[in-house]
């Protein structure tokens, strides 16, 4: 679907500001009712010229001058944090009909400290640290988007310096300057004409009613008209907090209207990729996250159904030794089970345990209590540079068993920058213009197969 944009950003040695937007507003305003007096019209009607006119100037800031371009677009992976709904917000900030949500950026849990590949959408830039007043102080606050985290370990509140802010946007700023435009000139009128006896009276007063009836329906019309997710996106009619993990793709600015922060806005594409399973406090799930992602060729778009609970695991086999999971990412942990075959165990011994490779390590022994039928136990692992496989052998009774331990490096920045790149460039060529032109061609429309309900294009020779 398409997204919506009625926002444009600004460079910023063309940034004006509110505070200079409204100033030159307020002079028009003065102006417009100084004006009205002076030519026999009524202090009431060039009150409203004045306040059309601040009202168009003010829109005119928010949708074309508030945000300060930072490079174009953007794509980053995230886990979603918080959302803020439209209809949540109370008059004024009801007006801002965008529909926006935070995401943490992976591979980052929300009690992780650290570098990671996409940060920088979230950090100051040059742009905006280095642009100065005319009395040579910093013109931008930079404070970062602060986010209420469920369950955080050690505060209600924090600024999620690792939280990318992005917005669907919505069309209310838009429809209220379109209705103050539409009613300036009838509130103009209204002021030439209020100063006429009778018949001036009469028409200023339904100029009036005009003035007030196009400013109504601009504010209702404004209010309703919000951004959602659904307008990039049906797969998104529904979106999970900490659930869901989420492929954002679209223009990166800066926002002057707040205390200071990065984000994409609008949202150009986002779909829903994957689900967070677990403590989100622990960034441990991204690792396999990023196996099953740069093994497809295209980013999965998930529905709005979560997935069901993981099944519950198998009983224990009557194998010697298993280890589950049997691969695992360097620095995490491997649980392992021994099973005897002919439970309980013929009373108390000893296990011995051996690894081929010094990133699986594991206890040299086990004692086994009386009547045991089962005994588990970890492997720990080291960061390793390459996949290694190590073999695991535990001997009881003059009896050896073994089993294989595949041992991954975790993904580095530069891993996780790559696949996001990746996939924004595949992102970019499905939704590129030529590739939208093709789709649209009748010959590229069948939906069974090419055979069955599909048609050979006009300008294609016949086959022989």
């Amino acid at each position: 679907m398409a997204y919506r944009q009625d926002t444009k950003c600004v460079d910023v040695k063309n940034h004006t500001g509110l505070t200079g937007t409204l100033a030159w507003g307020g002079v028009k305003a003065v102006a417009a009712a100084l004006a009205t007096l002076v030519f026999g019209g009524g202090l009431a009607p060039g009150a409203a010229v004045g306040a059309l006119l601040l009202l168009i100037d003010y829109c005119k800031w928010w949708l074309y001058d508030r945000l300060i371009c930072l490079g174009g677009d953007r794509c980053a992976i995230g886990l979603l944090q918080d959302v803020e709904p439209p209809e949540k917000k109370s008059v004024p900030d009801a007006f801002d009909t965008d529909n926006s949500f935070t995401m943490l950026l992976a591979p980052h849990g929300t009690a992780t400290v650290g570098k990671g590949s996409e940060d920088y959408l979230v950090e100051e830039q040059d742009t905006t640290a280095k642009a100065k007043t005319l009395l040579g102080a910093k013109r931008f606050d930079f404070q970062g988007y602060k986010v209420k985290v469920p369950g955080f370990t050690t505060a209600t509140w924090h600024y999620a310096y690792n939280g990318l802010h992005c917005e669907f946007e919505g069309g209310g700023m838009l429809k209220l300057l379109d209705a103050a435009k539409a009613a300036l000139p009838f509130a103009v009128a209204a002021a030439a004409v209020c100063s006429i006896p009778i018949f001036g009276w009469i028409a200023c007063a339904i100029l009036n009613a005009i003035v007030a009836i196009i400013s109504l329906a601009g504010v209702i019309s404004a209010l309703e008209d919000r951004g959602k997710p659904t307008d990039v996106n049906p797969d998104l009619d529904v979106l999970h907090r900490y659930q869901d993990i989420l492929f954002v793709k679209g223009e990166w600015v800066y926002d002057t209207a707040h205390d200071g922060w990065n984000e994409i806005h609008p949202i150009r594409h986002c779909q829903r990729i994957g689900w967070w399973i677990g403590n989100h406090e622990k960034a441990d799930q991204w690792a396999e996250h990023f196996e099953g992602w740069r093994r497809a060729d295209l980013p999965p778009s998930l529905p709005s159904t979560p997935p069901l609970p993981p099944p519950l695991a198998p009983p224990a086999s009557l194998a010697f030794l298993a280890i589950s999971p049997d691969n695992v990412f360097g620095g995490n942990a491997a649980p392992a089970r021994i099973t005897f075959t002919t439970p309980p165990a013929p009373g108390s011994g000893t296990i011995t345990l051996s690894s081929s490779d010094a990133a699986a390590v594991v206890p040299a022994s086990l004692n086994i209590a009386t009547k045991a039928s089962f005994i588990d136990f970890v492997i720990t692992t080291k960061s390793v540079t390459a996949p290694i496989t190590a073999e695991i052998t535990a001997t009881f009774n003059t009896i050896s068993q073994k089993a294989k331990l595949r041992i991954k490096p975790v993904p580095t920045a530069a891993d996780w920058h790559q696949l996001v790149e990746d996939w924004c460039n595949a992102v970019r060529r499905g939704t590129s213009p030529l590739t939208r032109e093709n789709q649209s061609k009748p010959e590229n429309r069948w939906q069974v197969h090419p055979l069955i309900d599909g048609c050979r294009a006009s300008d294609r020779p016949p086959r022989h």
